[in-house]
């Protein structure tokens, strides 16, 4: 009897155990509903950057589809950042100048900069300012976007510093090549800088609003009108 007593204790002590680690742990169905959660999240991260071009029809229509976009958007998840290896893009810098009344210089500089724009994040925003300028709508021709950015980004430095004119540059910064590379060339070496636009803006043409690029006319091709025998 006592043999038989303990045996049984012994079944329920386990019995009561074995339920009390299954209440311990998530129910099955809410570990799926997590596992599908994380999935979601880490397949959203991944295609949010895979949608940049230049990107496959396929991969820019799912990224860019309604039933991403709700939680892209909502999270902020499509910022445009983009895989850069193994084929880095040409980066871009402007360079200013502003002058007063007398012709003197009275601010100069370029950005991005690291030693002038601090925190990192501020810097960013200065790169992302150089190296979108001339990413306008797609029915406007890049180098008048390009020239209707720098010329606000020469308006607001003459706000800025009170000038007179403002002489601004954009420059694109080439990246070695694997040759040069293997040569120990310095990859700030001026051949590696190449001026693409450079334009001025004076504080006279404050008074007037920029007017806004526009794109270009549609071609039209004259019907050829009957004659002759035609008629």
């Amino acid at each position: 009897m006592a043999k038989s007593g303990k045996k049984r204790d012994h079944q329920l002590a386990e019995g009561q155990g074995g339920q009390t680690a299954s209440k311990g742990r998530p129910a099955v169905w809410v570990r799926i509903l997590i596992s599908i959660a994380v999935l979601w999240h880490v397949f959203v991260v991944f295609i949010s950057p895979l949608a940049v071009q230049p990107a496959s029809i396929l991969v820019a229509g799912i990224a860019t589809s309604p039933y991403v976009r709700w939680y892209t958007d909502s999270l902020y998840l499509n910022q445009g950042y983009h895989f850069f290896g193994p084929d880095p893009p040409r980066n871009h810098l402007v360079r200013y100048s502003v002058t007063d009344q007398q012709g003197a210089v009275v601010a100069e500089g370029s950005f991005p900069d690291k030693a002038a724009q601090r925190p990192r994040l501020f810097y960013h925003r200065h790169m992302m300012l150089a190296d979108q300028a001339g990413n306008g709508p797609p029915d406007i021709p890049a180098d008048d976007w390009l020239r209707f950015s720098l010329r606000a980004y020469a308006r607001q430095l003459l706000r800025t510093y009170d000038g007179e004119r403002a002489a601004i540059e954009c420059v694109v910064h080439n990246p070695l090549t694997p040759r040069m590379s293997l040569q120990g060339v310095d990859p700030n070496t001026p051949e590696t800088f190449e001026t693409v636009m450079v334009v001025e803006e004076s504080a006279a043409a404050l008074a007037e609003p920029l007017p806004i690029p526009a794109p270009p006319a549609p071609e039209t091709t004259a019907e050829s009108l009957p004659a002759g025998n035609d008629l």
